[in-house]
């Protein structure tokens, strides 16, 4: 999760980077997710992480809660 990457344009009218790598697009993926787990209201992903993945997920999101606005 070190390597995760934030893509940014130039232009917020076309919010898609010219250079997507598939590495940006796994990057966009784990944000979700830890997003999803981090504040998982309802309980859905807690039978499905261990707690350790918790964790690792609620640190990503910490990680880069500086760099969304």
């Amino acid at each position: 999760f070190e390597q995760i990457v934030i893509t940014h344009t130039d232009n917020p009218q076309v919010p898609r980077p010219k250079n997507l790598t598939q590495f940006s697009v796994i990057s966009h993926g784990i944000r979700h997710l830890a997003y999803l787990i981090s504040n998982d209201i309802n309980g859905a992903f807690k039978n499905v992480v261990t707690a350790e993945t918790h964790l690792i997920f609620q640190s990503v999101e910490q990680q880069l809660a500086g760099e969304i606005s």
